[in-house]
């Protein structure tokens, strides 16, 4: 990121800003990305489904598996965490899978049915 520097405000700072620290820049990014991703946002490319998960998996210090449910324009409908993992692996259970997709996703939100 050379030649690039971004600012935060900071009251504490005597112009009321200064030079923002790598945390507050990828904070700060993640934001930006949740606001422009919700329920009904397509997810017609790669692309647009990585920072879709990124947003809402980057921050986690464990592996979730987790189900995104998409309309036939690809959609977002709802996002389900199904599996919970360690740091390095989640153990995936096939048939709780299928059970889960069996029964239509909750409508009300983006947070998922649990």
């Amino acid at each position: 990121m050379t030649g690039t520097i971004l600012y935060t405000t900071d009251v504490n700072a005597p112009k009321g800003f200064r030079q923002a620290i790598h945390e507050e820049i990828m904070t700060g990014a993640r934001q930006a990305l949740a606001l422009r991703i919700r329920k009904g946002t397509e997810l017609s490319s790669p692309q647009k489904t990585r920072d879709y998960l990124m947003t809402r998996l980057a921050t986690r210090e464990y592996e979730t598996f987790t189900l995104i449910y998409l309309d036939n324009r690809h959609r977002l409908i709802a996002r389900e965490y199904l599996f919970r993992g360690t740091i390095d692996g989640a153990s995936v259970h096939p048939r709780e899978v299928v059970k889960e997709v069996s029964i239509p996703p909750k409508m009300t939100s983006d947070s998922g049915r649990r």
